[in-house]
């Protein structure tokens, strides 16, 4: 999977991205950073990878007129503004819980990517009780089998 990153996400969630396995680069590694969205989004179409961006409300027009005109696109991945600034790590696994279903790329979806960290945090947690149950019992049980 190939993916660029608008110019309002760090380049270091692309780093992030590229130790995670995926194709990443972003719009201040290749010097596209005061590019209008329309460029961007030409960009990565033309690059054959799916923009990832914060800014929702432009991009989707663009999705929006890009169906509209019967225009391809690559993809486009939002990360909503619950994700802070600084949370590149949550972002890039958010990016890359995301492409899981779509191994052979995102040509014309566009995604919505959620915040899978407090997620797994919470089954993590539910697991953990679940075990500490059963140790509790445990000598109960062995008592029962014998």
């Amino acid at each position: 999977m190939k993916v660029y990153l608008d110019e309002d996400l760090s380049p270091g969630i692309a780093v992030l991205l590229r130790r995670r396995g995926v194709d990443a680069t972003s719009a201040h590694e290749v010097g596209n950073s005061q590019l209008a969205d329309g460029a961007q989004l030409h960009y990565a179409t033309r690059e054959d990878r799916a923009v990832v961006t914060r800014n929702v409300v432009d991009f989707l027009v663009l999705a929006r007129d890009a169906v509209a005109a019967n225009t391809a696109h690559a993809g486009i991945i939002f990360i909503p503004s619950s994700f802070r600034g600084d949370e590149h790590r949550a972002m890039a696994h958010a990016v890359v819980h995301a492409l899981k279903p779509y191994p052979k790329g995102l040509d014309g979806v566009v995604l919505y990517v959620e915040d899978v960290t407090a997620r797994r945090i919470h089954e993590e947690e539910e697991k953990l009780a679940k075990l500490r149950l059963m140790l509790r019992h445990a000598g109960q049980l062995a008592m029962a089998l014998f």
